[in-house]
């Protein structure tokens, strides 16, 4: 893991999808949103510590001197065209921070993606969101920060 720093609030990695994956039932969370015609649904949302060869790295204490906190998105879009997806972290007292636009190519099945904040600072309980273009919520995690 580098420690070099970046301006944005999230810095996204997008990735196109290859390898099985492994799913952890108590970190994930399926989308809320059911899948139509040219309609990005999520399938999974898992709150991680690291990136590991393009799969989340789960089970440590998420604390506030955490270098950063990954919001893993595993997507999938019926549509033809590509499709935007935004992901933010809200926490204690309305505080709401990272806010990046990924975008989820036309026809893909499976797609994983992630973005990343270092500005959880505050212990409590998080929420990592993902919405669609219009802010439709699609996913929802919560974490507790100590």
């Amino acid at each position: 893991m580098t420690t070099k720093r970046h301006s944005s609030l999230l810095f996204p990695l997008v990735l196109a999808l290859a390898a099985p994956f492994v799913l952890h039932p108590e970190n994930h969370a399926a989308a809320s949103t059911p899948t139509v015609a040219g309609a990005v649904s999520v399938r999974r949302l898992v709150i991680a510590t690291d990136i590991v060869e393009r799969e989340p790295v789960v089970g440590a204490t998420i604390r506030t001197t955490q270098e950063r906190v990954y919001a893993f998105v595993e997507a999938r879009n019926a549509g033809a065209e590509q499709r935007a997806v935004r992901i933010y972290f809200d926490g204690p007292g309305g505080r709401r921070v990272g806010n990046v636009t990924l975008e989820v190519p036309g026809t893909q099945r499976r797609f994983r993606t992630w973005g990343y904040t270092r500005y959880i600072d505050t212990p409590g309980t998080w929420r990592a969101v993902v919405v669609d273009h219009e802010g439709n919520e699609l996913a929802s995690q919560e974490f507790e920060v100590h």
